[in-house]
């Protein structure tokens, strides 16, 4: 922690935090009413979203009020999850599509769906980020409706490269960046090649963690640990409410 922004633990794990506080208000939302979490959360998500504003329209008027919101404005330093719930929502929302399970949501969810769509887009502020925004979008559509126009991808490579994809995000700033920056010119005039070889290298290193390390780590803690029986039975994933 660095004191002043929970964000900043470090210069690549900054969305831990988020994803943190994402699972915490995720999960109070699902026990609190398990047949209606999705359409809870998407709701949730745009009252979290837009109470980023809140403090920015009535703390620059002075009054007795004036701490409060500036207080209140000052959160978002330590809690950002109102910068990136959208996603969240989204991404609860797609892998409810992908999962295919359930009714159709209601007339209040779907309602909420569009919304959070809507705030989305206009969180986005220039034209780069749209497009992003607009691809991203795209590619889910077809990953859930159009998987077979995405068949090039199905590689024994790519698909284990998404395998271990996670020791990837945790080393590629920290070890790879910092290794092309310190060795990289060592290489004089193809040191354009660093990247590729440091991808190859981060790729080779998360394959031997992964062997050796996470599912050695992982099968130990499904022996030591188990879930309560009454979790055990409702892993199923959550429901769209069928009504509002």
């Amino acid at each position: 922690m660095t004191g002043h922004k929970f964000g900043l633990i470090s210069g690549s794990y900054w969305s831990l935090w988020p994803e943190i506080q994402f699972y915490a208000l995720s999960a109070v939302i699902y026990f609190a009413d398990r047949k209606n979490f999705v359409r809870n959360l998407i709701w949730a998500a745009i009252l979290v979203y837009l109470a980023r504003y809140i403090p920015a329209h009535f703390k620059a008027s002075p009054g007795r009020w004036q701490h409060f919101f500036e207080a209140w404005d000052g959160l978002v330093l330590y809690f950002d999850i109102p910068l990136y719930i959208l996603w969240f929502a989204i991404g609860v929302v797609v892998y409810k599509l992908y999962m295919k399970t359930g009714a159709r949501p209601g007339p209040v969810t779907f309602a909420g769906i569009v919304i959070v769509l809507a705030l989305q887009y206009h969180a986005c502020q220039d034209l780069p980020t749209k497009l992003f925004y607009f691809f991203a979008i795209a590619m889910f559509c077809l990953m859930i409706f159009k998987q077979e126009w995405l068949s090039f991808l199905v590689t024994p490579l790519f698909t284990r490269i998404g395998v271990i994809s996670y020791s990837m995000y945790l080393i590629h700033e920290d070890l790879g960046v910092l290794l092309m920056n310190k060795y990289g010119g060592l290489l004089g005039r193809a040191s354009f090649l660093s990247p590729f070889i440091m991808i190859v290298l981060v790729i080779l290193f998360s394959e031997l963690s992964f062997r050796f390390y996470e599912n050695r780590v992982g099968r130990w803690l499904k022996k030591g640990y188990s879930l309560p029986d009454r979790f055990r039975r409702s892993r199923s994933c959550p429901s769209w409410p069928a009504t509002p």
